[in-house]
C-alpha cells in the first residue's frame, strides 16, 4: 500500500509521470493514489523529490466488520470530490543545469578523442622545427666551428 503525506507533497507531478499504472493523480494540488489501480511497485517512492511517498505494509490480519458496518455509506453530493486529471507542472530547470552537463560531456569527448591526436601533431611539429633550426645553424657557421678573421692588407 502506498501512502502520500499531504503536508510534504508539493504537487510537482513527478510521481504522476513515473507511475506505470497511472494510479496517481492530483487533487486540490496534492498527489492522491487510486488504490484500485496501484500495484505497490514503489517506483513513485524514489521519484518523489520531497520524500512524501512511502510504502506502508498492510496489517497481517484484517478484522471483519460487523454486518451493519460492512455496507458502504452513501456520500452526500457536496462532499464527493470531483476527479480532475491534471497535467504535471513543467519542470523549470535553469539554463546552467541544462547546458553544463552537455558542455562537460563535449569536453570529456574532446580530451579523450582529439587530445591525443593533437598532442602527437604538436610533438611532430616541434621536432621538425628543432631539426630545421639545427640544420640552419650549421649552414650559417654559428655551429661552434672555427671562425676566421680577415686581415687587412696594409702597406
Amino acid at each position: 500500500m502506498i501512502l502520500i503525506d499531504r503536508e510534504r507533497c508539493t504537487g510537482c507531478g513527478a510521481c504522476l509521470e513515473i507511475c506505470p499504472e497511472s494510479a496517481i493523480y492530483l487533487f486540490e494540488g496534492k498527489a492522491v493514489v487510486d488504490e484500485t489501480l496501484c500495484r505497490a511497485c514503489a517506483v513513485c517512492v524514489a521519484a518523489c523529490p520531497e520524500g512524501a511517498i512511502r510504502v506502508a505494509e498492510a496489517p497481517a490480519e484484517a478484522q471483519p466488520l460487523p454486518a451493519e458496518q460492512s455496507a458502504p455509506r452513501p456520500i452526500p453530493a457536496q462532499a464527493q470530490p470531483s476527479l480532475v486529471k491534471a497535467e504535471p507542472a513543467p519542470l523549470t530547470l535553469s539554463l546552467r543545469s541544462r547546458v553544463l552537463p552537455a558542455v562537460g560531456a563535449a569536453l570529456a569527448w574532446t580530451a579523450r578523442e582529439i587530445g591525443p591526436v593533437l598532442a602527437d601533431y604538436l610533438a611532430r611539429r616541434l621536432e621538425q622545427r628543432s631539426a630545421r633550426s639545427r640544420k640552419d645553424g650549421e649552414c650559417r657557421g654559428g655551429g661552434g666551428g672555427k671562425r676566421r678573421r680577415r686581415r687587412r692588407r696594409g702597406g
